[in-house]
């Protein structure tokens, strides 16, 4: 929808973060200790760090969204702020 109007939001470090900490929750999850309480075992507190980021990287994705469309910026590289 967002292309047929010319409008590209590049990736951006927050949403590669994100990512790589949910990747690795989802690893570490293979070798919970199921003797630990379940909040504090690494790979919960590991996955709500990658969902904190996440929304982050939402909300920025979403506000370069809006800018593009009401022509404040056109790419990533000539942002203005």
């Amino acid at each position: 929808m967002l292309y047929k109007k010319q409008i590209v939001v590049h990736s951006l470090f927050v949403g590669k973060f994100a990512q790589c900490a949910l990747c690795l929750a989802l690893f570490l999850c293979f070798f919970a200790d199921p003797s630990l309480p379940i909040a504090t075992q690494p790979h919960m507190i590991v996955l709500w760090i990658g969902i904190f980021f996440a929304y982050v990287a939402l909300l920025v994705y979403t506000r370069i969204s809006i800018r593009q469309l009401k022509g404040v910026e056109t790419t990533y590289a000539n942002r203005s702020e």
